[in-house]
């Protein structure tokens, strides 16, 4: 009796799915630092790139109920005018505190935000992913890519 549970453990045990984890997977430090290269040669290339339009749209923030205001914002959108391919977004938020964040698309997609507490300041944050890779702060992260399709979905109702 017991080789036959022991049988059929086996047999159970062989059959189910296996786990298992790629070996690429999980990037290095150096893949880690050559994508952050990338991504500050990117934003200085859209930055620098004279030909995109940029509009402006400024406003109240209001609380939730939308009856109190409890702020200000500024919106800013990087784009070429002849494609209407999106570029950038900038989006200032003034509460008691100071939101900067700047979207960054690329071919279509959203590609990464930085995040800082002030225009002149450098940003405090980079929320990425790529495949394989994993964001610390998956949390942020998809509240930003979420705001990010949001602003992209607004973008392309208007142009």
């Amino acid at each position: 009796m017991k080789i036959r549970i022991v049988i059929v453990f086996l047999i159970f045990a062989s059959c189910s799915p296996k786990i298992t984890r790629e070996a690429n997977s999980v990037k290095s430090f150096e893949d880690l630092k050559e994508e952050i290269i990338a991504f500050k040669n990117y934003e200085k290339e859209v930055k620098n790139n004279k030909n995109l339009k940029q509009e402006i749209t400024e406003g109240a923030l209001t609380d939730t109920l939308g009856f109190k205001d409890v702020g200000r914002f500024k919106y800013s959108v990087f784009y070429n005018e002849k494609t209407n391919e999106l570029f950038r977004i900038k989006n200032i938020e003034i509460t008691n505190k100071t939101l900067v964040e700047n979207y960054y698309f690329k071919n279509g997609e959203f590609y990464f935000v930085l995040v800082g507490e002030t225009e002149a300041s450098y940003p405090q944050y980079l929320y990425f992913t790529t495949k394989g890779s994993t964001v610390e702060h998956a949390r942020e992260f998809a509240r930003l890519s979420k705001k990010a399709e949001i602003f992209k979905r607004d973008f392309e109702k208007t142009h």
